[in-house]
């Protein structure tokens, strides 16, 4: 069986500013979860993009379990259109040297965490249309 997190974060009034995210999770094409628009404090856009995958991932284990499955039995695909989002969960960008580059590594890792978790996982770059289309922003 196959599960789909399609998820987008962004800021606002400038970047960095309030950060927001929606995602939507569906098993076999079929949707089981949206949120869409949740406030998450202050930051910039890309760590609004790893918070709301990484709340994604959690409510998605936590719902597996609850039907008495586990990540194990699922394959993952993940859906962002921030290349630098695709790029570190694919394992690219691993250099970190400055304090924002740390930072979304260290936000990487623990989307990386919840995605291991899965029988095998993939971070894949779809336009910006999509976003738009699903979440409204």
């Amino acid at each position: 069986m196959n599960i789909s997190i399609y998820f987008d974060g962004g800021c606002r009034p400038t970047n960095p500013g309030h950060i927001y995210g929606s995602y939507e999770v569906l098993i076999d094409g079929r949707p089981v979860a949206k949120v869409t628009r949740l406030e998450m404090g202050w930051g910039t856009n890309n760590d609004a993009e790893f918070m709301i995958l990484e709340r994604a991932l959690a409510w998605t284990a936590e719902a597996l379990a609850g039907a008495g499955n586990t990540p194990g039995q699922f394959t993952l695909a993940v859906f962002s259109d921030a290349t630098i989002i695709v790029n570190r969960l694919n394992g690219r960008n691993k250099t970190a040297k400055t304090q924002p580059q740390q930072r979304m590594q260290r936000h990487a890792v623990a989307c990386l965490k919840w995605m291991t978790q899965f029988k095998s996982y993939r971070a894949m770059w779809n336009g910006r249309a999509v976003n738009v289309a699903k979440f409204g922003h």
